[in-house]
This record gives C-alpha cells, sequence and structure tokens, in this order.
C-alpha cells in the first residue's frame, strides 16, 4: 500500500485559561496534524511542540512535516516508516502517527475505557486553593498537580496552602519544568511540610543536570520523576543505572511515535521504573492515544495527565470525555471520528501533497 496524499495542518486553538509553566505562560495550543491518506484508509498525527520544553518549535516542526512529507509520499507505508525514523520525537511523531494508525499497527478493542486524570490547581491565594481543591475531590480527581519553579518562597507558601487542605486520600505532584538551580530545589524539598501527601516533584533541575538531581533525590523522602531528561531508550537506561530515580514521565510527541512508546514503556516497566503517561498541551487527538497508552500502564494505577483536551473548546474529536476525575473514550479507529471542520476553523496554514 503506497501513500497517494498527505495533508498537513498548522492550527491555534486558544486555551480557556492561560496555563503557567515555570518558562513561559501558554495561551495557545499549537499544534500540527498530518493527514495520510492510502487507497480508502486514512490515518491522522498531532504534535504540539512546546518551546522551553523543547527546543522545537511550531514553525520547524511544521516544516519538518512537510519536508518528510515530500519524501515519503508515493512510498509505501514501511519505506516512509523507515525514513521518519531518523527524525527527532517531535518532527517526527505526526507523520509518525498518522502512518502507524493507517498501517493497522495500532488496534482497536471497541470497549469504553476509563483513565484517572490528574487536577492542575491553578489558585493562588489561600482561599481560592483550599475552593479549587475541595472541587477537584468532589469531582472524583484523588491526584493534584501544581506548577512550580519560580520564586522559591511563593512556591512554598503555595505548597503549604495546598497540602493544608488536601483531603486523606489525596496527593499533589509539584512540577517545576526545570525552572529551579540546585540551592533552589533543595529549599524547595526541605521547605515543604506534610511531605506524605506529596507524591512526587517533577524535573526540578535543567535536563542535563544529572548529577543534580541524584544529589537532591538522595536528600529526601520525596520521589523525583524525569520528564524532559527523558527521550531515548539510553535516557532509561540512565535513570535506572543512577538506582535513585523512582519515576519518569513519557509522552507521545517527545518519544516520536506510537509504538516507540510503547517500547520505551515496556523497557522502563522491565527495569522497575514507575511511569506516568500524559501531556498537558495536547488536543483531543494526542489525548485518546495516550489514554490508549495508558492501558500499558494500569497495574501501577497513577493518574495520568493526558488532561490537554480539557483546556480548549476544540471538539475535534467528541468521543474523549471526562467524568468524576476519569477520560472516558471508546476504544475505536479515530480516523473515523476527526471532525475536519472543526480542525478547519483553527488552521492557520496548510500543505497538500500529492502523488
Amino acid at each position: 500500500m503506497n501513500i497517494d496524499r498527505i495533508s498537513i495542518y498548522l492550527t491555534s486553538v486558544p486555551l480557556k485559561q492561560p496555563y503557567e509553566l515555570s518558562f513561559s505562560t501558554v495561551s495557545n495550543l499549537e499544534s500540527i496534524f498530518v493527514k495520510v491518506v492510502a487507497g480508502d484508509k486514512v490515518g491522522w498525527g498531532e504534535s504540539t511542540p512546546l518551546p522551553g520544553y523543547t527546543s522545537d518549535s511550531k514553525s520547524s516542526v511544521y516544516s519538518n512535516a512537510e519536508i518528510l512529507s515530500r519524501e515519503i509520499v508515493g512510498k509505501s507505508l514501511e519505506e516512509a516508516k523507515r525514513i521518519i525514523g531518523f527524525k527527532d520525537g517531535f518532527s517526527r511523531s505526526a507523520p509518525m502517527l498518522a502512518i502507524e494508525m493507517l498501517s493497522g499497527e495500532i488496534t482497536w478493542t471497541g470497549q469504553t475505557k476509563k483513565v484517572p486524570l490528574v487536577f492542575l490547581i491553578k489558585a493562588k491565594s489561600r482561599d481560592a486553593i483550599r475552593d479549587e481543591v475541595v472541587m477537584a475531590f468532589e469531582n472524583g480527581n484523588h491526584v493534584l498537580k501544581c506548577k512550580i519553579g519560580g520564586n522559591v518562597a511563593d512556591d512554598l507558601e503555595r505548597a503549604s496552602h495546598i497540602l493544608y487542605a488536601l483531603p486523606d486520600g489525596v496527593k499533589v505532584r509539584f512540577d517545576a519544568n526545570q525552572g529551579y538551580s540546585f540551592t533552589d530545589a533543595v529549599k524547595f524539598v526541605e521547605g515543604l511540610r506534610n511531605s506524605k501527601k506529596v507524591e512526587l516533584i517533577e524535573q526540578p533541575l535543567k535536563v542535563h543536570e544529572w548529577s543534580g538531581a541524584r544529589k537532591l533525590s538522595q536528600l529526601t523522602d520525596i520521589p523525583i520523576m524525569l520528564d524532559e531528561s527523558i527521550l531515548t531508550e539510553e535516557d532509561i537506561i540512565k535513570a535506572v543505572e543512577a538506582g535513585c530515580f523512582n519515576y519518569i514521565k513519557l509522552k507521545l510527541f517527545k518519544c516520536g511515535g506510537y509504538k516507540k512508546t510503547e517500547k520505551l514503556i515496556s523497557l522502563a516497566l522491565e527495569n522497575k521504573l514507575n511511569v506516568i503517561i500524559g501531556n498537558g498541551v495536547s488536543t483531543a487527538l494526542g489525548c485518546f492515544l495516550e489514554s490508549k497508552l495508558w492501558d500499558k500502564t494500569s497495574e501501577l494505577k497513577l493518574a495520568g495527565e493526558m488532561n490537554g483536551y480539557l483546556k480548549v473548546d476544540m471538539p475535534v474529536i467528541n468521543d474523549i470525555t471526562e467524568d468524576r476525575g476519569m477520560a472516558i473514550y471508546k476504544d475505536q479507529n479515530i480516523a473515523d471520528l476527526i471532525n475536519e471542520s472543526v480542525l478547519a476553523k483553527y488552521t492557520v496554514s496548510k500543505k497538500e501533497l500529492y502523488i
């Protein structure tokens, strides 16, 4: 089966609320969608680069998607996968996902599935934090998340309000997105109270600061999770050999495809690492596929972070919803579910390539 046509969409979707991270505030999801057609079959993929999280930008990923598409249009699916496989994660994920879907490598059970979701705490003041924690708990969320990585004193004050408000049985993740120096990270972990309610601290230091992350993990009982530091099999082995990291996070787009993500999940689990799946900046397409991947880690019972679809009013797929703190979806071929009229509404640039 050869590829007949490829469509590439650059989209910009306003968030319901700005998404604050240590390195920037995101107001729009800027996703690249790729549609691949071969005969009467269709596959779709998505990639949402986040400058600061990755060196890729929307422009570079969109440009690379076009370059790759010119190389693979007219080729067989196997040859196309071989060509795409040489590219990095964010640049290859959208076309690779489309081809994996098209070739039947992503399979569907037809069953309705539920995935527990993390709840993002956005409030800053004590009373607003208390109200948001209560709302999350009443909604059924048992794991909350708070972005840190700025001023340590401010982060600790906010953390103390969250920890004080947490009901029994509810935990919180703190995510610095590489925002701390080693000194500030130490101040944060040492300043926490009720640390038994903290599930983990995510990526406190820069990607390359493995030595500092090891030292930090030895200074606290709170698990350190690596996210931006984990891109490849070699990174996972490095985390295992360090002997002090309990958790890693994997995301579909940074891994560069569905089968590659499955492979990394298996490698991590074989080496006794806890794996958290999910991307907070993705539309329903990416979140749907990451919800499927969560099945591979379901025995760990760790809340997924594939909640980007809740941050936007863009029902490019209507078949993933949320109820009682759960992502709910029917495991069916999403190539049949894409609403192209919704996609067109948010498309700012489009390329079409034919044989």
